[in-house]
């Protein structure tokens, strides 16, 4: 049996809903619902029909990707893989002048301050080769709490695949 695969977009003015199943592509949209996106969600979900248990999920921001694009979003913490916190501040080395060590650089997607790792790791196949833990996701729920990061602040998940050997 062929595991169902559905996908969520929330974007500003639409939520969209996709479904592959048994080969077939079915696509809902609907208003979203900016108070509470998951209200839009739950409703988009219902109205397939879809059978939660038996589903992959795929899910989209169009509103949070806008946000980070334009700079609107808040205070946003950044868990990821341990020992790459930083990595998305680094960057790569294809910039214009790759001598300049002047140049102007973007602000980071999280501060210093709001980078957490955890350990954990997958490799290309999607094989697990160390697993989170109880403990460790306790611990990472203490430090954001002590952070301040909840239900008023977003926080980015980003955990990196291991390369092909």
């Amino acid at each position: 049996m062929s595991r169902t695969v559905v996908g969520i977009d929330v974007g500003g003015t639409f939520t969209d809903i996709a479904v592959l199943e048994d080969g077939r592509l079915s696509v809902h949209k609907l208003p979203s619902t900016p108070a509470d996106p998951s209200l839009g969600i739950t409703r988009g979900i219902e109205d397939t029909g879809v059978n939660i248990p038996d589903a992959d999920f795929v899910h989209g921001s169009t509103v949070a990707t806008n946000a980070l694009l334009e700079g609107k979003g808040g205070r946003t913490a950044l868990i990821t893989t341990l020992g790459f916190e930083d990595v998305l501040e680094i960057g790569r080395q294809n910039r214009a002048d790759l001598y300049d060590l002047n140049m102007e650089r973007p602000a980071p997607l999280a501060p210093w301050e709001l980078r957490f790792g955890l350990p954990e790791r997958i490799d290309y196949t999607g094989a697990i080769l160390e697993d989170l833990t109880p403990e460790s996701v306790q611990a990472l729920l203490t430090l954001l709490e002590r952070a301040q990061v909840g239900r008023r602040r977003g926080f980015v998940p980003v955990f990196l695949p291991e390369p092909r050997a």
